[in-house]
């Protein structure tokens, strides 16, 4: 049933992918500070009503929160900031439980991704516990983790008969992402977006 939602979201997929290649993450340390930045103020936004929905469905929900995964990298980074400074990212209204489920597949896609994107950060002289813990997720537990998700995902889905709620909800969370990762300190979004770079493809994985 995952599979299902992989293909209707897909071109969300895409676009949220091109939005990480255009930030060029790992181009250099400031590049992944303000990157990491950035998702900062997205999870923190999101974070809060999204476990509010997911404890209800997903056994383990507390423990698939990023944002103290990120503080952790920011401090480390020396780069913590006032999230009011960036401004306040519009992130999906979740509605529902099956909304927040929709949410939280396109957040457990992006951590199966960044465990591949360490590599990339350990070329900036950063890993676990030193700059790079949001990207390592769940560490060995990733892929277990992820079928747990998907477990509850696909009971949602198939014995709930709300897929179209979470397509939404997913669809809105890429869209808010992309919104969001392209705009620039003073709040547009820049004309004439290209192409994405290589290491985009990582890091917002589909789900399967």
């Amino acid at each position: 049933m995952a599979l299902s939602i992989k293909r209707l979201t897909a071109s969300a997929h895409r676009d949220a992918e091109a939005a990480v290649g255009r930030a060029r993450p790992f181009a250099s340390l400031g590049s992944y500070r303000a990157y990491l930045t950035k998702l900062h103020a997205f999870y923190e936004a999101l974070e809060a009503p999204l476990f509010e929905r997911l404890a209800l469905l997903v056994p383990d929900a507390d423990a698939r929160r990023k944002t103290g995964l990120l503080e952790a990298d920011l401090r480390y980074l020396g780069a913590l900031v006032d999230p009011a400074a960036l401004g306040r990212p519009r992130v999906p209204r979740i509605s529902s439980p099956a909304a927040a489920m929709g949410v939280g597949y396109v957040l457990e896609g992006k951590t199966l991704g960044s465990r591949f994107l360490l590599e990339h950060a350990r070329q900036l002289d950063l890993d676990v516990g030193r700059g790079a813990s949001f990207l390592a997720g769940y560490g060995g537990r990733t892929g277990p983790m992820w079928r747990v998700y998907r477990d509850a995902l696909e009971h949602v889905v198939v014995v709930g008969g709300r897929r179209a709620a979470v397509v939404a909800g997913a669809l809105a969370t890429f869209a808010s992402f992309t919104r969001w990762i392209d705009t620039d300190a003073g709040g547009a979004r820049p004309s004439g977006l290209g192409g994405a770079a290589t290491e985009s493809r990582a890091a917002c994985p589909a789900a399967e």
